[in-house]
């Protein structure tokens, strides 16, 4: 966990009093080729987790996070092999730090999301005051709490909230269905899985049983009525990743995933759409 120091002579400007995080990532090793990444300060509604698997000849990292503070130099220090940087989908909490890698990857669907020439990622601001008010209240009535502010920290003494923002990228490998990202010794197959967003990717490896989900499923609210998203699209996603033998998941958020916990998750959420029950994230 960062060491927090707490701002001694008040509100700062830009900041709003809040206390300087040292080290912002937090790096969680999961196993020998598996590392996960998340920014503890962040509010538990955006806190993504980052996932950066090795390869032979290089490594893998999936999502990015909000990107309050550089991602790049963290995994610098992990790994001295080229990154491939794919982004499951295009939400905010997930391509804050695209922009650091020259090798970046994302569905087709949605590459013009990050695009410098039509940049407008979703709840692109650490103010909830300044999202969609239908956002907040779905997000509200599937049980979660959103607080004011998406941080409990600052990375520097510096940063502002007035000038904060996403920066964009363009993709330099845009994905679609069955696409393979080789790592020399790995190879991840693209899955298209739409429901949270029209561009929603999982990534499969057939040879171990991984299968990194984005916010297709974890264990939360699964989000399948915010603007882009489809209930039914999501359903057959769900029914496609149901059948996968998979030995473990790697979520977007919380925690890894067991095979029964994943196949509950997915149980479940159809279930909901078939009894017509109430669903979340």
């Amino acid at each position: 966990m960062a060491r927090v120091e707490t701002d001694t002579q008040g509100p700062v400007s830009g900041r709003r009093g809040l206390p300087v995080a040292s080290d912002w990532w937090q790096v969680e090793v999961v196993a020998d080729d598996v590392h996960r990444l998340v920014e503890p300060h962040v509010d538990d509604l955006l806190r993504c987790n980052v996932w950066l698997l090795r390869g032979r000849d290089r490594d893998l990292l999936v999502d990015t996070g909000m990107g309050v503070a550089p991602i790049a130099p963290v995994v610098s220090t992990l790994t001295r092999r080229p990154i491939v940087c794919v982004l499951t989908h295009t939400h905010s909490d997930h391509v804050g730090g695209w922009w650091e890698f020259d090798d970046r990857r994302i569905h087709e669907l949605e590459a013009d999301v990050l695009h410098p020439d039509r940049f407008s990622p979703d709840l692109g601001s650490l103010i909830s005051a300044d999202w969609p008010l239908a956002e907040v209240e779905y997000l509200r009535s599937v049980g979660f709490t959103v607080n004011p502010l998406m941080v409990d920290a600052v990375p520097a003494e510096g940063f502002d909230f007035g000038t904060w923002s996403l920066r964009p990228g363009a993709a330099t490998a845009l994905l679609r269905d069955g696409a393979t990202i080789d790592l020399g010794d790995r190879r991840f197959e693209v899955l298209h899985v739409p429901g949270h967003t029209a561009g929603s990717i999982a990534l499969w490896e057939e040879s171990t049983g991984v299968l990194l989900t984005g916010d297709m499923v974890y264990d939360g609210p699964l989000l399948d009525r915010l603007e882009g998203s489809d209930v039914d699209d999501y359903a057959a996603s769900m029914r496609r990743l149901r059948n996968l033998p998979i030995s473990v998941a790697l979520p977007g958020h919380e925690q890894v995933l067991a095979p029964d916990d994943f196949r509950r998750i997915v149980d479940d959420y159809l279930m909901s759409r078939v009894d017509g029950g109430p669903n979340g994230r």
